[in-house]
Parts: C-alpha cells; structure tokens; sequence
C-alpha cells in the first residue's frame, strides 16, 4: 500500500499538469483505489480550466479517470490526496467534489497537504455531514 507520503507527494506532482490559464490555481489530486482482486492502484488527476470559467476539478478528474484508466465499474476509493502550492494552508474539496467523493466512499480518507507542510486528514463524510443522497429523498 502506498503510504499517505508517498500519494501526497503524486499529489504535488500532478498539480504541474494542472491547465489554469485564468485563476492560476493548480491543484493536483492521487486517488488510491483497490480493485475487485483485492490490488491497489493510483490514479492522477489535475484541474483543467476554460474560457467560460467551467473547470474540472482535480478531484473529479482523477475519479472519472479511475474508473476509465483501470477499466472497473467496482472500485472501490480509498484515499484521496490533493495538494495546490498555490495554497499555504490545506486545500479542501468544493463542494461538489465533497458530493461526488461522499457518494463514491463516504469513508474515503482525504489528505490535503499545505505547502506548509502540514497535512489535514478527514474523511468524507466529515467534510459533508447530512449529505444529499436519493435515499434521503
């Protein structure tokens, strides 16, 4: 298993492959996954900006690329690690990446380290307490 080190250092290195051409806010995501045969993988995500201010966010990213990259609709989300140099204190998710990880894993483990060095560590459902979901309807 990867250590919570080693996905926050992926983390940092997938924030230089961000694209924000307009805020200039670079943020890198490594998502640890376990697959159906019990192995891990990591997959890398960065947030990519357009003109018209609609960004994909690196949390997003990398879990769409998840399902893609390692070819697996049962993954399941383990951890989630996000880093911006850009930011001196830790990162948080927006919150639509609080829903969409929520529903992926309410116990999904986010890592967000500071360019401080500091790392903040909670999971998902405590970034989204009384969480939306169908079965709430």
């Amino acid at each position: 298993m990867l250590s919570d080190r080693d996905l926050l250092a992926m983390a940092s290195e997938a924030s230089a492959w961000a694209h924000a051409p307009y805020s200039g806010f670079q943020v890198g995501a490594a998502l640890l996954c376990s697959l159906e045969d019990g192995s891990e993988q990591c997959v890398l995500g960065a947030n990519y900006e357009t003109a018209h201010y609609r960004a994909v966010c690196a949390e997003r990213h990398a879990l769409q690329s998840a399902r893609v990259t390692l070819k697996s609709l049962n993954l399941r989300f383990l951890k989630l690690a996000i880093f911006s140099p850009q930011k001196p204190v830790g990162l948080t998710p927006c919150g639509d990446c609080r829903q969409v990880v929520f529903e992926a894993n309410p116990d999904c483990l986010l890592l967000s380290w500071a360019a401080s060095g500091k790392v903040l560590s909670m999971k998902a459902s405590e970034l989204l307490p009384s969480a939306f979901g169908l079965e709430s309807v």
